[in-house]
């Protein structure tokens, strides 16, 4: 089952400063289901005009989708599915048409609409096409919206900003309004189980970080729920360190929880100023 071919990154035990990444050039995926003729060459040009579009509306962003980003969470199956490692048992992301959201849905909604979880990007592609909704895609993982943004051509959506793009912690910039009309990504749904609360209530004043990880995490995240905080995942071996930081200052977490240790979380926990 070959790996994906993109920007990989090393999280190293630190010598001066938290984490230490390094990495390889990002490449654009080569297949894709139903993208298959799509060469490398095409998909890096519209990843690079999306970027470009996503730069005159929202250049931090257009910057924070260029840093490194772990890639192993990716592989693609024999059969060209593409498939996200959480667990023990790979999930595959591509959607059927009946996953998606239906055209009759779609055609009815003239309000805005917020897709949770972008993935690989059908979802999106379909809502732009059959309504005329604003459409707020949100994604956790970095690399992901990159893989969504290497297929679909947006960026006349993006300009127009009929299609507005949050990534990671900027769920919290999604209107109130716009969450009515809520559409979850069948398999990341599960996945990003600890932002949905985020998603459908928005933001308390109370928050906390849980580090990125399986086991617990979900407890830890649902206890503190009850606790009254909004919780969010703080990926520290997923992302760079500017994401890193852009999540705490945009999040604003009063503490963070961790179920295993990692080199370099006390001394960011100290910096940033957040008990650990």
């Amino acid at each position: 089952m070959p790996r994906f071919s993109g920007h990989r990154v090393t999280i190293c035990a630190p010598k001066t400063k938290y984490f230490e990444l390094q990495s390889t050039p990002i490449q654009p995926i080569s297949t894709l289901k139903g993208k298959q003729k799509m060469s490398a060459r095409t998909q890096e040009q519209t990843l690079h005009k999306n970027l470009k579009a996503i730069a005159a509306t929202n250049v931090e962003l257009a910057k924070r989708l260029c840093l490194p980003v772990r890639d192993d969470q990716i592989c693609i199956g024999e059969d060209g599915e593409t498939l996200y490692q959480y667990g023990r048992i790979p999930r595959k992301l591509n959607l059927s048409s009946e996953e998606l959201p239906q055209p009759s849905t779609l055609a009815a909604n003239r309000s805005d609409m917020v897709i949770a979880g972008v993935g690989l990007g059908e979802a999106v592609d379909q809502t732009l096409r059959l309504s005329v909704a604003t459409v707020r895609a949100w994604e956790r993982d970095p690399l992901l919206l990159r893989l969504a943004l290497s297929v679909h051509d947006w960026s006349e959506a993006i300009l127009s900003e009929r299609l507005v793009l949050y990534l990671g912690a900027d769920c919290v910039k999604i209107p109130h309004s716009a969450r009515q009309g809520l559409w979850c990504h069948p398999v990341l749904e599960g996945i990003y189980g600890v932002e949905m609360p985020l998603l459908r209530k928005g933001i308390k004043a109370k928050r906390a970080f849980v580090c990125a990880g399986e086991l617990f995490v979900r407890d830890i995240a649902q206890s503190l729920e009850e606790m009254g905080y909004s919780v969010y995942t703080w990926d520290i071996e997923g992302v760079a360190l500017d994401e890193l930081s852009h999540t705490v200052h945009t999040f604003e977490p009063e503490v963070v929880f961790s179920v295993n240790f990692s080199n370099g979380l006390s001394e960011a926990c100290a910096d940033f100023g957040i008990p650990l």
